[in-house]
């Protein structure tokens, strides 16, 4: 009898991730077992994940998204008497093998360009997100976005310390993008207070800037805040409600016809979910660095 090739994905590392940073490499992950005809199984199960509540589960994938295969994370008595059942396990989200996982970690924004069409798929066929998510994101759209070309602008607060973008660069992007460019609305997503009043003091004259209305804080910040137990000091009942409003974020962000966004997995899932968005990516005018990351051009 033929094993069944089962791969564990899995994240057990250091880092803080996301939920879009897991979307991400799940995406990728499901794409190596595509290729090489492995049955998935995402096991983002325990507390060191950053969004886990026990409340909703040990898995945090499946707080917004369906299962991807009938695999469970337990073999089954008859896997088990018949040793049907070979497992691999991958525990930095990326493939077992196959990959350059040098590009993948440290020019990922370009990796993930280039692989853009193929994870469109792998997300049709793989990804199925909470009903009411989709729910809340459709009526939000026929409410506001359904008749408009909108052009979406991501910021994240603490990118104005990470790469020394200020908020003023996005609104000179999204002016150079509106003047070669026909757009209704301005879609802004963001975690920061600060980002969402200056766009709407710089564009809403014609009440033309468009947000959910989301859990957001002061001084630049961003409601991530560093550290797994700060969630209910950043104002969130639950780290799973986090996950509910990136996710919606980044929905809604794939329904715009641009981006204008930094080096984010919110930004690339949006590209992911919607191969039709086209996008400008704000950190383009640097080049890049050591394995540590990009540098500013001098």
């Amino acid at each position: 009898m033929i094993k069944k090739k089962v791969l564990r994905i899995n994240a057990k590392d250091p880092h803080l991730r996301g939920l879009m940073s897991y979307l991400l490499q799940v995406l990728n992950n499901l794409k190596w077992c595509d290729e090489n005809e492995y049955t998935p199984l995402v096991d983002l199960c325990g507390p060191s994940y950053w969004l886990h509540d026990k409340e909703y589960g040990a898995n945090i994938w499946e707080y917004f998204f369906a299962p991807v295969s009938d695999i469970t994370l337990d073999p089954t008595e008859e896997e088990i008497e018949n040793e049907t059942r070979h497992d691999e396990i991958t525990r930095f989200l990326l493939p077992v093998d196959g990959y350059d996982k040098k590009v993948i970690l440290y020019e990922w924004m370009r990796y993930f360009t280039e692989t853009r069409k193929d994870l469109n798929e792998i997300f049709k066929k793989y990804v199925k997100i909470r009903a009411d998510i989709v729910e809340d994101v459709e009526d939000f759209w026929k409410q506001s976005m359904m008749d408009e070309r909108v052009v979406g602008v991501q910021i994240r607060g603490t990118d104005t310390t990470k790469y020394g973008l200020k908020i003023q660069d996005y609104i000179d992007e999204t002016h150079k993008y509106l003047k070669d460019n026909p757009a209704t609305k301005i879609y802004v997503a963001s975690d920061t207070h600060e980002a969402l009043n200056v766009f709407k003091k710089e564009f809403d004259g014609m009440g033309n800037v468009l947000h959910l209305p989301l859990t957001r804080q002061k001084n630049y910040i961003g409601a991530s805040i560093n550290g797994r137990n700060n969630w209910s000091k950043a104002g969130f009942k639950s780290p799973k409600d986090a996950g509910d409003e990136i996710l919606k974020e980044t929905m809604l962000l794939s329904r715009c016809s641009h981006i204008i966004h930094q080096k984010s997995s919110v930004a690339m899932c949006a590209l992911i979910m919607n191969i039709n968005t086209t996008n400008t990516f704000m950190l383009e005018q640097m080049e890049k660095g050591n394995t540590r990351g990009w540098k500013p051009k001098k």
